[in-house]
């Protein structure tokens, strides 16, 4: 059972283990030494970095995306809450009151991951730091034999730092997107059981005062009613 779909929770490797890892990538390409594929290994280097670039500037749109969409439904979420929160006061313990509390308890759920999902799409937009290859790098060299070979080398720990930026990044989104499935199963599973509820209404579970009138029940009708007026 995939126990993310009802609460996400994030477990990543400590930033002693990625720092580590890091080391030991930028020493062996600190270790490359001159040969003849000295040019198609710039070139192919330029290609990843631009690459990584695309990749970065496609994650910050996503994550302006879960932005959006969860504000959307949180909107929704709280204009549901008078239709929702239809308790009485002192509550009277039946089914009919359990199902409503239970759906309270449902759709609240809901609103928390939504909120977690806002906040871990922010965290993706956040402005965060990106290794760039300086201009003054290019003109900086004494030995132009070697000049490939160090542009190489440059790009590439520069690209292997910002692969650890963007891998951030993509976590955040990552996250976002469960915390996104999550309220959705949620917000599913609470009219689920509203309808549930509406439906035990009918069959008198609940006390006479309990019952809503049509008015109350229309939006839920309404779902149930519709009528093609195409012939």
């Amino acid at each position: 059972m995939n126990l993310d779909l009802f609460w996400p929770t994030l477990s990543q490797d400590s930033q002693s283990i990625k720092r580590e890892l890091l080391e030991k990538d930028l020493d062996l390409i600190t270790g490359l030494s001159t040969n003849d594929a000295t040019g198609i290994l710039l070139d192919e280097s330029r290609r990843l970095y631009d690459q990584e670039q695309a990749r970065r500037s496609t994650i910050d749109s996503k994550a302006g995306v879960y932005i959006a969409v969860s504000i959307a439904l949180i909107t929704i979420l709280l204009s549901l809450a008078p239709v929702v929160i239809k308790l009485k006061i002192p509550v009277k313990f039946n089914l009919l009151s359990v199902l409503d509390l239970l759906t309270i308890a449902v759709f609240m759920l809901a609103l928390t991951i939504l909120v977690r999902c806002v906040m871990w799409s922010h965290k993706a937009l956040k402005v965060s730091p990106f290794h760039l290859l300086n201009w003054k790098e290019l003109i900086t060299h004494n030995n132009t034999k070697t000049l490939q070979l160090q542009l190489v080398k440059k790009l590439l720990s520069t690209l292997r730092k910002n692969y650890d930026l963007t891998n951030d990044t993509v976590t955040c989104v990552k996250m976002a997107h469960a915390l996104l499935t999550s309220a959705m199963f949620w917000l599913i599973a609470g009219i689920l059981i509203q309808t549930i509820s509406y439906f035990f209404y009918g069959y008198g579970f609940g006390d006479v005062g309990d019952v809503p009138n049509k008015d109350s029940l229309s939006p839920i009708i309404n779902i149930f009613n519709i009528k093609s007026e195409l012939v």
